[in-house]
């Protein structure tokens, strides 16, 4: 217990030790410190909150509109008995947006899995594609419902091209007229063809995306959406992984901490104090 309680300490002091010595040794160029300071700093945010939450601190985060309607869709689903259709876009393994992405998509094959509700899971990523495969059969087989898994039902492969990506995407919401849409993880241009499509056959859509140009065109068409970095949250929340919430809680903090000094830099800029920008210049 006492070699436990002394680990974030130990990383703390080794960071505020290791990071003036290369300043001073010379290791980091004259207007590189401050960025360094900066993202050492959110670091340890991080890994301080990571590591409470291993200790079992629950962290609150607030309720996401996106994943009530999330709820609603799959139960609309149900009632209509028409598939829910997930995508976490384009793009492989190595994207958090799409890891985070996987993550509630697993939660929604999870719980169409339980209400005997079909899901169809589209991607254009082969690596992608063999862990919706698993995540499928494993829901399946949570639920009890082995009979009804069969590989290759609910996992399509589009291949790695854009556009080939969204002219299947289109096929399948036309073909298959799902209840509910759910677009989280990594998009462009695509988005406009096949959330469009979405609304023609009068599915209920909710997307998620970091990138700003799918996002304007979600947010046009798209009943609720996830704005950025709001997808990592959601994907903790719904996951209910208190080591994910830790992680976004350690974000917050020290996005907090980043507007508290623009404030008060901005403050002491106006009345002549100049040592916040000088700092900014080491």
């Amino acid at each position: 217990m006492v070699k436990s309680q002394a680990v974030p300490l130990a990383v703390v002091i080794t960071f505020l030790i290791l990071v003036p010595a290369t300043y001073y040794m010379g290791l980091v160029k004259k207007a590189q410190a401050a960025p360094l300071v900066i993202l050492v700093a959110f670091s340890l945010f991080v890994y301080i909150t990571y590591y409470i939450s291993k200790r079992g601190k629950d962290w609150y985060i607030r309720p996401i509109e996106a994943l009530t309607i999330i709820d609603e869709g799959i139960g609309r689903a149900a009632e209509m008995g028409k598939p829910v259709l997930t995508t976490p876009g384009m793009g492989g393994l190595s994207g958090a947006v799409t890891l985070a992405g996987l993550s509630i998509t697993g939660e929604v094959i999870q719980r169409t899995a339980e209400l005997g509700v079909r899901s169809v899971n589209i991607t254009d990523s082969a690596q992608t594609m063999m862990v919706l495969e698993a995540i499928v059969r494993n829901a399946y087989s949570t639920a009890g419902r082995s009979d009804l898994y069969q590989p290759g039902r609910y996992v399509q492969w589009t291949g790695g091209e854009q556009f080939a990506y969204a002219t299947y995407m289109m096929g399948s919401i036309l073909t298959e007229k799902p209840a509910t849409i759910i677009f989280v993880g990594s998009f462009l241009s695509d988005i406009m063809m096949s959330a469009e499509t979405g609304k023609r056959v009068g599915a209920i859509e909710i997307g998620g995306t970091l990138d700003t140009t799918a996002l304007s065109t979600m947010a046009m068409i798209c009943d609720s959406i996830l704005v950025g970095e709001e997808i990592y949250a959601a994907a903790a929340v719904i996951t209910k992984d208190k080591q994910l919430s830790g992680s976004v809680a350690g974000q917050d903090w020290a996005l907090l901490v980043t507007l508290v000094l623009l404030v008060v830099g901005m403050v002491a800029s106006l009345v002549g104090v100049k040592d916040i920008i000088n700092l900014l210049k080491m």
